[in-house]
């Protein structure tokens, strides 16, 4: 198995960094975006503005604010040296429904025509998106199990159905044929928030059956000692572990997961991170970014979390926009741009697991071991836990087991 970290700098002095940040997403992203074919020998900003009337452009940009008035978007973007107002109208109906769904801060390239003012009228707007390719592919028929949001210390824990994921890993559950795909099983990957946390929000007491959180990693190695030595278990941490909130966020330390570290070989990492299996590129992150998507672009919904996963992967971001509920760390660089085409693209978070596939590249969101908490019944969440995803790492081919009844 092969790391790649995601070179986060755990002590950096936290002044403001976010305007180099910004310009490392810029001069990432438009790079990108130049090794399109259809989006070569792209000008700049300045050189559309001096450019004549009528005459046509093309720029890569960032934008800075968007406007929505019946029938048109103004979208306010800039590039390193300039700034411009872009109009989209719904007369270009495919074009007006690419802007409905842009958001502050994304990296895209324009083509636009110059009225008789300052104006931009555009014309064509593409997203950075991810290549059309056939992923990589493990020579032997191995899978990975991945597995988030179990919230151990929750009262809605579903202890039961996680005892019977254990049993079936441990060759003890389900049908011969089930049995035998436990028999394969060489990777379990854990995708954060192991643990319920403590103050994570608003009257979580009430939801809590173990308050203490190094109790609550103490009862998460219980489970974590009981996956076979023989499998490779790797963990990321989500927003409910004992780690910082901002992304991208450091190992869980061991002052915090060390009887998770000792109950087992733990592969501790960070959240993003990018993993080698068997040959097959991995991109793991927990999903914290996904609650802003879901509730900003229009189409997308809790329900369908392959969806937005895959906004993501045609934005090439992670976080596409700053100053949502998703806090991000100032850092020098942008460490949540999808610069590596991933072959399989996991993440947790919303709580309803699911499968897709864009452009070659397999989304998979892993679904939770909780069931509906007080707030999420009152935030309207309702969560489908219980599901665990099995990915044949020689086919790609992605299984959802149904552990939360005893007959599965």
């Amino acid at each position: 198995m092969q790391i790649a970290r995601r070179g986060l700098q755990v002590g950096v002095a936290q002044q403001d960094l976010n305007g180099a940040e910004i310009r490392a997403r810029f001069e990432k992203m438009s790079g990108l975006l130049k090794q399109r074919m259809d989006t070569r020998n792209s000008g700049t900003i300045a050189d559309a503005l001096s450019a004549s009337a009528n005459s046509k452009n093309r720029f890569v940009c960032m934008i800075m604010d968007k406007r929505e008035r019946p029938g048109k978007i103004f979208l306010t973007v800039d590039d390193t040296g300039d700034e411009a107002t872009v109009l989209v109208t719904e007369q270009n109906q495919t074009v007006y429904q690419t802007a409905r769904r842009l958001l502050r801060d994304q990296v895209l390239f324009i083509e636009a025509k110059k009225t008789n003012s300052q104006l931009l009228i555009a014309e064509n707007i593409l997203l950075p998106e991810i290549p059309e390719r056939r992923p990589a592919h493990s020579k032997e028929e191995v899978y990975a199990v991945l597995i988030s949001d179990t919230h151990i210390g929750s009262k809605q824990f579903l202890k039961e159905p996680f005892d019977r994921v254990l049993g079936w890993l441990n060759g003890d559950l389900g049908t011969p044929e089930q049995r035998e795909i436990a028999g394969r099983v060489k990777y379990v990957m854990i995708g954060g928030d192991l643990v319920d946390g403590i103050g994570v929000y608003p009257r979580q007491e009430i939801d809590l059956l173990i308050p203490n959180i190094h109790e609550q990693y103490s009862e998460s190695a219980k489970y974590v000692g009981q996956i076979p030595e023989h499998m490779s278990v790797v963990m990321i941490p989500g927003n409910h572990d004992a780690v910082r909130q901002a992304l991208p966020q450091p190992m869980i330390p061991r002052e915090y997961a060390g009887p998770v570290y000792d109950s087992r070989h733990v592969i501790s990492l960070g959240d993003p991170s990018e993993v080698r299996l068997h040959g097959v590129h991995f991109l793991l992150y927990h999903g914290t970014s996904l609650m802003d998507l879901v509730s900003t672009v229009p189409g997308l919904d809790y329900q369908n979390p392959v969806s937005a996963m895959e906004y993501q992967l045609r934005a090439r971001h992670l976080a596409p926009e700053y100053g949502k509920l998703t806090p991000i760390g100032p850092e020098q660089e942008d460490y949540l741009v999808i610069d590596r085409v991933p072959d399989v693209f996991t993440s947790g978070h919303i709580h309803v697991s699911g499968s897709g596939l864009h452009r070659g590249t397999t989304i998979i969101n892993s679904g939770a071991w909780q069931g509906q908490t007080e707030y999420q019944k009152r935030m309207g969440v309702e969560p489908k836990p219980g599901i665990l995803p099995v990915v044949n790492l020689k086919t790609l081919d992605v299984r959802m087991m149904d552990f939360l009844s005893p007959q599965s």
